[in-house]
């Protein structure tokens, strides 16, 4: 189905805060913070179906093009996590429209020094947050590895269900390398609107401006 924008609000600004994260836009002076925590570190790159830039110009370059192009993608948004206390990126994560519209795939990625802190839990859920409160969507879908269990946990913590009937991406050998002893596959994770209410109090901040905000 071709995507149709009028039936998808459209993103201007945000910042969410959450106990554990801060959700901002990404832009590419972040790629200096993030590079390290990406680049040739395969305890990341292994959980991803991402080998991780060559270099910092091409992640520098990535979410230059990622900002001019995103209109033309049909509303697909990446964000940088920062801890909620301050401090430098840890991760990133995104939601995309653009494959059905009102159905969000979100993705996301956390430096391995801050695994376990909270940080990727808090940003999903404010992804959630988002995309059911001020996006319009309907639902809520997530790819991860079949051996990246921390993802999964992740997003059971956030409500999501596996999708058992769900069929993985024929593929996904051919752009993505399986760490050693493990066969790859992937899963689906769904979370529909009707399964899902927001928390109160979150999230703590909340600054979203939409474009018919702006009307």
């Amino acid at each position: 189905m071709k995507f149709d924008p009028s039936q998808q609000p459209e993103l201007q600004y945000m910042r969410l805060l959450g106990p554990c994260a801060d959700v901002r836009p990404i832009v590419p002076a972040d790629a200096a913070a993030l590079f390290p925590l990406v680049h040739r570190q395969t305890a990341v790159t292994d959980m991803l179906v991402w080998n991780g830039p060559k270099d910092l110009a091409e992640l520098e370059a990535g979410y230059a093009n990622w900002r001019r192009g995103e209109r033309e993608t049909g509303r697909d948004y990446m964000f940088v996590i920062r801890p909620a206390a301050g401090g430098d990126p840890v991760g990133g994560c995104g939601i995309r429209f653009s494959r059905t519209p009102g159905v969000g795939n979100i993705g996301y990625w956390l430096g391995e020094a801050h695994w376990g802190k909270g940080y990727m839990s808090d940003a999903v859920a404010l992804l959630c947050w988002l995309g059911f409160e001020r996006l319009g969507a309907q639902r809520m879908e997530a790819l991860c590895l079949g051996h990246n269990v921390g993802s999964q946990r992740v997003l059971e913590k956030n409500g999501f269900v596996r999708d058992a009937g769900w069929q993985p991406d024929a593929e996904l050998h051919d752009r993505h390398a399986a760490p050693e002893g493990v066969e790859l596959c992937e899963l689906r994770f769904v979370l529909e609107r009707t399964d899902w209410s927001p928390r109160p109090g979150f999230p703590v901040v909340a600054e979203v401006l939409l474009t018919e905000d702006e009307a």
